[in-house]
């Protein structure tokens, strides 16, 4: 059984929950089952989810599948920066390199981020190959995709890379240089982020497996909320109000929305 087969049957609720379980920190053990099955269906979903978000998060708004669209309002002061995490060896599809540490070899990958400081919103998170400027460009596009913005300002801490990425973008983009103090960063809302993403995948339930970053880029903009923004997720501030529903009832409308699109055969 595939997701969306899943999907079209009576488990979107009971998938939604696992959902939620995991991007909150709690081992598959903890739903029971076939440990393996339900990784594959979690996986699948947030593949799905990711997908629809790809197509229909555009131009500062959400397109959803009864043609309707949900408008979102962004700032123009982002912040940029990219981490480096430890990988497993079993994933696929995703760039790594390797590094030996005594006997032991590691395997990491990049992650590049862009965060809006006035929504807190991640406008773009991706695992990259490198951190050249030609992969770094590829997220930057992404963000300014996904809000529909030509001039923004991008406070970033002082990589050539990012420099030359904006150099190789049509748009009118201005970078604020904040190196940093005493070796620690400047770029708080970033960083924040990005300390958010290793508690997740350092909680050891996940295997560290980079679709995971695709799970906390959904996590952190729609689920949970900030006590910076009052308690509400980042996109819900951009949208001007809460859901209806919380935790595992905001998966289960995300799920819907996929299931809708890709049965639309707009996918």
């Amino acid at each position: 059984m595939d997701v969306v087969e899943m999907l079209l049957g009576e488990n979107a609720v009971r998938l939604a929950g696992w959902l939620h379980q995991i991007a909150s920190g709690m081992g598959l053990r903890s739903i029971g089952g076939n440990i393996a099955t339900i990784y594959r269906h979690i996986k699948s979903a947030v593949n799905l989810i990711y997908e629809f978000l790809e197509h229909n998060f555009l131009e500062s708004c959400i397109k959803l599948p009864n043609d309707s669209k949900m408008p979102l309002k962004f700032g123009r002061e982002w912040e940029w920066d990219e981490k480096v995490i430890s990988v497993t060896e079993r994933f696929s599809g995703y760039p790594y390199s390797h590094k030996t540490k005594g006997k032991k070899v590691i395997r990491e990958t990049i992650v590049s981020s862009i965060i809006d400081l006035k929504t807190h919103a991640v406008l773009a998170s991706e695992v990259v190959g490198t951190a050249s400027a030609s992969d770094l460009k590829l997220v930057l596009d992404k963000a300014l995709r996904r809000t529909g913005f030509r001039k923004v300002s991008i406070r970033v801490d002082g990589a050539s890379a990012h420099k030359q990425a904006v150099k190789l973008s049509p748009n009118k983009l201005s970078l604020i240089v904040l190196p940093k103090k005493g070796g620690r960063s400047q770029l708080n809302c970033i960083e924040g982020f990005h300390a958010y993403m290793d508690r997740k995948l350092r909680s050891g339930i996940h295997g560290r497996d980079p679709w995971l970053v695709k799970l906390i880029f959904i996590h952190y903009n729609f689920v949970e909320g900030k006590d910076s923004l009052g308690g509400i997720s980042p996109i819900e501030f951009a949208r001007g109000h809460q859901w209806i529903k919380r935790n595992e009832g905001i998966y289960e409308m995300l799920l819907s929305w996929a299931l809708k699109w890709k049965l639309s055969g707009l996918s």
